[in-house]
């Protein structure tokens, strides 16, 4: 869940990438949470151009994905 948050304050606050609806986030009125190391990974990818927008919100689709197949399991946080 921690990448999750991290991808979405990621894209929101960085990018101008589209935050799927039913990712159900919500951003926090003061900002990213910028001290989390997902965070910092995922700006300095980014920097580095390791990674593309595009590919950070493939990843947070991956672990919409996850997060789907545990509530259906009954192992949600």
């Amino acid at each position: 869940m921690q990448w999750l948050f991290a991808i979405c304050d990621y894209l929101t606050f960085e990018t101008d990438e589209y935050i799927p609806d039913e990712w159900q986030f919500k951003a926090s009125p003061l900002g990213a949470n910028e001290d989390c190391f997902c965070y910092q990974s995922l700006r300095h990818f980014a920097f580095e151009q390791e990674i593309t927008d595009a590919d950070v919100l493939e990843f947070g689709k991956v672990l919409i994905r996850l997060r789907d197949i545990l509530e259906q399991k009954g192992l949600s946080y």
